[in-house]
């Protein structure tokens, strides 16, 4: 029983949230950065910028106004795409990626407060490129990634940032993951998307258990397949933005995750669909900056809102019955101002069944007499403010 999130992906704009382009990033426009943060700022750092070359510049943005200063870039020789990073106790740190075809397995810890890097304990593994990273406690997870050799890796590898010191946990359960995205809600840690060793792409939400050095496969949730893809954490919503899919077409879906309930919804993206951008979190609001769209690197920055939507959609109150269901499913909702929806109905695929528009009621019965038994899903929309719910029912 999965929850097909591709239903979800549809051409409806969303009012509940709002982008806002802001000052672009001052250094040369690039993709494949990295991006850490502390206190109310993001660290944006490395890349692959104009010119097809890697570089270790970086700059500070201040979320309290939303500017741009300069920063000490990566020490000299220390150019790189495809880096992963964290942050802990008031410092950042950078790790491995690639420069002229050579991965590294380097860590780096950058003090805000003098504006310098130090070269830390690396890890004395093979480099990598491309990892997913998230932390717990005072721990550091440097995830999958990609070799020197093209090799997609598996493995978990734990930085003790206490004590400088590294520890191979136990390998994910599938064959690994590369410009996946790593991301830690209280202390959880989670991975998804990416592209495994044979291929094929990471449809499901891995959680990670530190205390029992294992991973869990959420259940009822299939992503759509994608790779670089930006993330970033809300509170205790996962934000992602853009990407390629499977047919290398770039995107610019915006959609988030709720580990409480599961559930993923979306939100209008902006203007063109772009991948391997920075994204970052700061006083309730996702940035994202940089990135590439078909052939043009960019130095972009928008800011969005979407907290404002994600509680209009927390208080559409929406109940169906019976389910299982055999001749008709109603669905009673939450409808004061007589809104216009729309009713999207999916099978276990993905695949649409029926799709209702212009509902204004505050129930609604759908017959599904016709349908063969089997698992469905259901989404409602609001044409006027992009409210959306989804919901899984099955049919006798």
């Amino acid at each position: 029983m999965k929850k097909i999130i591709f239903l979800l992906f549809i051409s409806i704009q969303m009012n509940a949230n709002s982008w806002q382009k802001i000052s672009d990033f001052p250094g040369t426009k690039r993709d494949d950065g990295t991006v850490f943060t502390i206190g109310n700022k993001a660290y944006c750092v490395t890349g692959f910028q104009e010119g097809w070359n890697c570089t270790r510049d970086g700059f500070v943005f201040d979320g309290s106004n939303d500017s741009w200063s300069s920063m000490s870039g990566m020490p000299a020789s220390n150019e790189r795409q495809y880096a992963s990073s964290f942050s802990y106790n008031g410092f950042g740190y950078v790790f491995g990626g690639t420069c002229g075809g050579s991965c590294l397995s380097d860590l780096w810890k950058y003090n805000p407060t003098n504006d310098s890097w130090q070269n830390v304990t690396a890890l004395p593994d093979s480099g990598r490129m491309g990892c997913s990273s998230f932390v717990l406690g005072d721990k550091a997870y440097i995830i999958g990634g990609s070799t020197s050799s093209a090799q997609t890796k598996n493995e978990v590898w734990e930085y003790d940032i206490s004590n400088n010191s590294w520890q191979k946990k136990n390998d994910l359960p599938f064959s690994g993951t590369w410009r996946g995205n790593g991301f830690a809600i209280s202390d959880t840690g989670y991975i998804c998307n990416g592209v495994k060793a044979d291929g094929s792409y990471v449809h499901g939400i891995y959680r990670y258990d530190a205390q029992q050095d294992s991973w869990n496969l959420l259940p009822d949730i299939i992503l759509p397949a994608r790779k670089y893809a930006a993330c970033a954490v809300i509170d205790r919503n996962a934000c992602f933005y853009g990407g390629i899919d499977s047919l290398n077409t770039f995107t610019n879906d915006f959609w988030v995750f709720h580990p409480d309930s599961q559930n993923i919804k979306t939100h209008s993206g902006f203007t063109a669909a772009r991948k391997g951008g920075m994204a970052f979190s700061l006083g309730g609001y996702f940035y994202y900056s940089c990135g590439i769209a078909g052939v043009s690197r960019l130095n972009e920055t928008w800011k969005n809102d979407f907290m404002v939507g994600v509680e209009e959609i927390e208080n559409l109150s929406i109940h169906y019955f019976p389910n299982p269901v055999e001749k008709e499913l109603n669905i009673v909702f939450v409808n004061p101002q007589h809104q216009n929806c729309i009713l999207l109905i999916s099978d276990v695929y993905g695949n649409y069944i029926a799709r209702q528009e212009n509902l204004n009621n505050d129930k609604i019965i759908l017959n599904v007499s016709d349908f063969t038994a089997g698992i469905y899903f259901f989404s409602i929309v609001s044409q006027s403010n992009g409210l959306i719910f989804n919901a899984k029912f099955v049919v006798k």
